[in-house]
């Protein structure tokens, strides 16, 4: 399970980890069956049941190349909706109909005006949610980080934060924890680099496009500027 597989394009190439929730006790008695499936085929099943899901929240904090970082992110289909702290710099994304949203302080746009742009360009974005060029969504998809490093092996059946799991771990010494009470879910990956929690599967999160009065469309401070 790549933890790192979940560092992102954003902005100037940000990562994302996120922290944990709970600690495993041993001995859960009750399965949905997918103890029995080999290693291989229970991560299968825990990225279609989460693709299934179609939302869930991904929440907590880890550490890259030695930078603390922290995630509170929503998934909704294709919409995507929280924040995030990379390398010092934090941030607010907004991810809707493939249009992609930032609100953030003077490091996050740096990234995107040179110097003597950046006087002009902060009291343009102060409040606003700002509508990135390109009109693409963002790059952000934690399906991604179930995909084992090398060889993956089937370890103990456990519980964590009181639900029954299975605990899969990868050559990295990745573990997946997958649900075995109702769907097989995966809800945590845990890794020397950090800890990745998912929760709140099916939720219907509301995720919308702002109005347009707090919306700056970046592209025309470029055009006009």
């Amino acid at each position: 399970m790549r933890v790192r597989s979940l560092i992102i394009p954003v902005v100037a190439a940000t990562a994302l980890l996120a922290g944990c929730s709970g600690t495993p006790t041993p001995n859960a008695p009750t399965t949905n069956g997918v103890d029995a499936l080999s290693a291989d085929a229970i991560v299968d099943k825990a990225e279609q049941a989460l693709l299934d899901a179609g939302s869930f929240h991904v929440a907590g904090k880890g550490e890259s190349d030695g930078d603390p970082i922290e995630v509170d992110m929503v998934f909704d289909g294709d919409d995507k909706q929280g924040s995030m702290t990379v390398t010092g710099m934090s941030f607010e994304l907004l991810v809707v109909g493939g249009d992609s949203y930032f609100k953030g302080g003077e490091d996050l746009w740096a990234q995107f005006a040179e110097a003597e742009q950046l006087e002009l360009l902060l009291p343009l974005v102060e409040g606003k949610w700002v509508l990135i060029p390109g009109g693409g969504g963002i790059d952000l998809e934690p399906t991604d980080v179930l995909d084992p490093s090398g060889t993956v092996t089937k370890g103990e059946v456990t519980t964590l934060a009181g639900k029954p799991v299975i605990i899969l771990e990868d050559e990295d010494g990745a573990k997946l924890y997958v649900s075995l009470e109702g769907e097989p879910y995966p809800l945590q990956i845990v890794h020397s680099e950090g800890t990745i929690t998912f929760t709140e599967f099916g939720k219907d999160f509301g995720i919308e496009a702002p109005a347009d009065d707090e919306v700056f469309d970046l592209a025309t401070f470029f055009t006009t500027g």
